[in-house]
């Protein structure tokens, strides 16, 4: 036994002695990076983009980040401007304070911009500090890691609700309701996070002004969950503190409205490449009113960003409470039994099934709603299930497997169904929502 424990302490030591060679030459690189950033600073005029994974760029190639976009759209009228994205993947407001001095000495920037909050809600939920803690969040190693990790590729599709996942819910009215993941609640309360969030943010603005920088705060685009709290702690910073914003949330507003969101963000609320040229836009007239830069601000920051294949906003608003479905077909010929639908022309759509009355998209969307209904969880999967209205607007969904898979026992059962439209092929947000019809089996 004695053995065995002398053989696990020799694995282990070799380990953190690897770890330890891996991060001493990840720290040489970063001094040596310092070294030429302060010899090139000199040439240049610098921006710093401070933040998390949404600075950062999850899933996203360097070129496509707000960062590079916003240097390719500077680099118009000053080929001196280098912008350096500093964004690290769940990086917190206090590890950015920690790290600001050291990032302002290095480039010596004229601004820095600042987009971080939203990791504070769950990595800094307890009382701050702790050496382990502050060890493990200036690891080069730690860092590499994130980085690695918001490397993976993007989230695809609906959420599987079935395996313990995200609960749903449905918002909107008036042909505009969307499914959408719930992260949990009403927004909380005033509290220490959001304090510690404020002396965070005023600490960042403070040493960047000491160094001759000026800071502009930024605000996440989406407002569900814990976007929303944190959002609003930096616009009352901002105001309080006379600090310049730019306000992005707006803009997912705006995007929502039009029907466009899920061009422009993921599913987990990271943008996509269109969202960081849209940001970018809007950092980019904030420089240039500050009088930092040269160049004309874009009235519209969706200018030129219109998706090929969004569905447009008349056609989502559509009134859909009185949907034209027919069901056709028996049970006892499998292969005739289909709902005709008719809808907008050249229009995605997916089909809602259910036996429940009411159906589960009537009331607020849980994930128990999809485990107790087989049949309604399988409208997210299965491809016969949605199609694109033809040029006379009409559609043919077969229901073939239904009638083979329930046979004789579905005979008299009432199966109720509804429809959405879809921006794209596999979107997951649910748009312009029909009413239900029911139909008897036969």
């Amino acid at each position: 036994m004695t053995r065995v424990w002398r053989r696990l302490a020799l694995v282990l030591g070799a380990l953190l002695f690897c770890a330890a060679l891996l991060e001493g030459g990840l720290r040489g690189a970063a001094l040596l990076t310092t070294l030429r950033s302060r010899a090139a600073a000199r040439d240049v005029r610098t921006i710093l983009c401070l933040g998390d994974s949404n600075t950062y760029g999850a899933y996203m190639k360097e070129e496509e980040t707000y960062p590079a976009r916003l240097r390719a759209r500077l680099r118009v009228a000053d080929p001196t401007v280098e912008v350096v994205n500093l964004g690290v993947p769940g990086r917190t407001s206090r590890e950015v304070r920690e790290e600001v001095a050291s990032s302002l000495s290095r480039y010596t920037p004229v601004a820095v911009l600042v987009l971080v909050g939203v990791n504070d809600t769950w990595r800094e939920a307890g009382p701050s500090g702790g050496a382990i803690g502050r060890l493990l969040s200036s690891s080069r190693l730690v860092r590499a890691a994130r980085i690695l990790l918001a490397r993976k590729g993007p989230p695809r599709g609906i959420s599987d609700p079935t395996g313990g996942g995200p609960a749903f819910r449905l918002e909107g009215r008036a042909g505009a309701d969307v499914l959408v993941e719930s992260r949990a609640g009403p927004p909380p309360e005033s509290s220490e996070l959001d304090e510690r969030l404020r002396a965070n943010l005023a600490a960042i603005a403070r040493a960047a002004r000491e160094a001759g920088a000026t800071p502009v705060f930024l605000t996440y685009g989406p407002e569900e969950g814990g976007f929303d709290s944190v959002n609003a702690v930096i616009r009352e910073f901002a105001a309080t503190s006379g600090e310049a914003l730019v306000d992005v949330a707006p803009l997912a507003r705006e995007l929502a409205r039009r029907g466009w969101y899920t061009e422009f963000y993921y599913q987990d609320f990271h943008p996509r490449a269109p969202g960081y040229e849209a940001i970018a836009r809007l950092v980019f007239g904030e420089l240039v009113r500050r009088g930092l830069f040269r160049g004309e601000p874009l009235a519209d920051p969706l200018e030129g960003l219109e998706p090929a294949h969004a569905v447009p906003q008349e056609a989502i608003g559509r009134d859909r409470s009185n949907p034209s479905i027919r069901l056709l077909g028996t049970l006892a010929d499998p292969g005739s039994l289909s709902l005709e639908i008719e809808d907008a022309p050249g229009l995605r759509f997916r089909v809602l099934l259910s036996f429940e009355d009411p159906p589960p998209w009537a009331r607020a969307l849980r994930a128990e709603s999809f485990r107790d209904d087989p049949v309604f969880n399988q409208s997210f999967g299965l491809p016969e299930l949605g199609g694109t209205f033809d040029a006379q607007g009409r559609a043919r969904i077969a229901l073939a497997r239904l009638a083979r898979e329930g046979g004789a026992s579905l005979r008299g059962r009432r199966l109720q169904v509804a429809y959405f439209v879809q921006a794209y092929e596999g979107d997951p947000w649910v748009r312009g929502l029909s009413g239900t019809r029911a139909f008897e089996l036969r």
